[in-house]
């Protein structure tokens, strides 16, 4: 039965509802537990436009009033993202923000695009980060991003690191699977994700060793011209025809698509945690990611870890040839993966609320 919890604390949500990227899925799973563990809690939005600029002006602009208005229903604010704390200077109250990275900062040799919008990103995320030091309490979901704003000058008797948890939904399936093996990668497909270090990758495995073997890149490309280099990529390669664009997988076909990988390969070069990768673990499914990575620890820890394309390739065939090892890598991911649970993210975070009430 669900532990219920005395917290008597009215609390502002400041989030984007609905949403299916990690951040919105941080809103929506949070607010479900917290509500089923007896907390007072309400979303403050607005509704915001799509285009990202757009998003920056509402963000400073059209957010901040409503976020002052409806804060006096409230005894706490908490703010989902940095980017929603611009009202924090303001409020004669305790606030909490939730961190997920620091990308637009540390990883902007990362991000493909034009030099003047990295730099902008970089200013914008800069001024979110001084609003946020108004916070009295800075949840990090991770012990990385815990060190990056220790270092960026936020005190240690601030910051909290409590890990986001994956859903109980992710399984792994009593599925029959076809003599051809399936190799994924499910995510958004940016520069930053590495998915031109996977197809180079799969290139490897299928011209060294014989083997029956398709690549699934699932997930949206936001920029068309990323997506055009990684099919460029898979013809120079001479893989084009085993390469197989999946685009945007909804909700409802997540588990079942994870369920299908014989091996997850994850060639992101930085996150702020990695939801994917226990995902794909409590699937059942073994994780191969790059060495150089900078991904948490406690994410990446069942992880196996390549140095170089080929040697992703490598250890790719070894897991799919390698039944006993298979097996005991999946195991391990499904039982270390399991320990990250909305439940304990909640009760961690009704922690916070109470240290501020």
């Amino acid at each position: 039965m669900e532990k219920q919890v005395e917290c008597p604390i009215r609390v502002g949500f400041i989030g984007r509802p609905g949403g299916f990227g990690g951040i919105d899925r941080y809103v929506n799973e949070l607010y479900r537990e917290l509500r089923k563990k007896g907390v007072d809690i309400q979303i403050v939005w607005t509704g915001e436009p799509r285009a990202p600029f757009q998003k920056t002006l509402h963000s400073f602009f059209f957010l901040p009033p409503k976020v002052l208005k409806d804060s006096r229903r409230f005894d706490l604010i908490h703010a989902s993202q940095p980017m929603f704390c611009q009202a924090f200077p303001f409020l004669p109250k305790p606030k909490v923000v939730t961190f997920f990275d620091l990308i637009p900062i540390l990883g902007r040799r990362w991000v493909s695009m034009k030099e003047h919008l990295r730099l902008f990103n970089f200013a914008v995320f800069s001024t979110w980060m001084i609003f946020a030091k108004f916070s009295d309490k800075i949840i990090t979901i991770s012990t990385q991003t815990f060190e990056e704003l220790r270092e960026f000058g936020f005190p240690e008797e601030k910051l909290r690191v409590i890990p986001i948890g994956v859903s109980d939904k992710f399984v792994k399936l009593d599925m029959e699977k076809g003599e051809k093996k399936i190799i994924g990668y499910l995510g958004p497909v940016t520069y930053r994700k590495g998915v031109d270090f996977v197809i180079k990758s799969f290139s490897h495995l299928v011209r060294k060793h014989e083997i029956d073997a398709e690549l699934w890149i699932c997930g949206k490309w936001e920029k068309e011209y990323e997506y055009k280099h990684l099919v460029d990529l898979a013809k120079t390669l001479g893989v084009e025809d085993r390469v197989k664009f999946k685009g945007f997988i909804p909700q409802e076909k997540i588990v079942e698509t994870y369920n299908r990988f014989d091996v997850f390969l994850f060639g992101s070069v930085y996150e702020g945690f990695g939801l994917p990768i226990l995902e794909a673990q409590r699937c059942g499914v073994p994780v191969v990611i790059r060495k150089d990575a900078r991904i948490p620890a406690e994410v990446s820890k069942c992880c196996v870890k390549a140095i170089s394309p080929e040697d992703m390739a490598e250890k790719t065939f070894e897991l799919l040839t390698n039944e006993g090892l298979r097996k005991k890598i999946s195991k391990q991911g499904i039982e270390y993966a399991s320990g990250f649970t909305w439940e304990r993210t909640a009760e961690e975070t009704v922690k916070v609320y109470e240290e501020l009430h």
